[in-house]
């Protein structure tokens, strides 16, 4: 179980005003939380696990070129309706 004074030390790190009923209900959860870690330090047969090694393999598609440089953006530029040679003429909108 985690003393008030831990309790205490740990609000004030926190920057926290706490309540007696507020203190009681951490003091609770944190010995539960500790006792829980307690259990698991204490398990046997941790040493038996073999840890393997994950391999992350890759499934998207490869990256390739599908466009020459420059030719998408110039084909987009004539199909528009005005277009210069290498802009697409609009509207003044203010």
């Amino acid at each position: 179980m985690i003393s008030r004074e831990e309790i205490d030390n740990l609000a004030n790190l926190a920057r926290l005003d706490l309540d007696e009923a507020q203190k009681a209900t951490i003091a609770k959860d944190l010995g539960n939380i500790l006792d829980y870690v307690k259990q698991l330090k204490e398990a046997e047969g941790l040493d038996k696990v073999e840890v393997e090694d994950y391999v992350a393999t890759n499934v998207m598609r490869k990256d390739e070129v599908i466009n020459e440089t420059g030719k998408l953006s110039s084909n987009l530029v004539e199909a528009a309706p005005k277009h210069n040679e290498q802009y697409v003429r609009v509207k003044k909108i203010l």
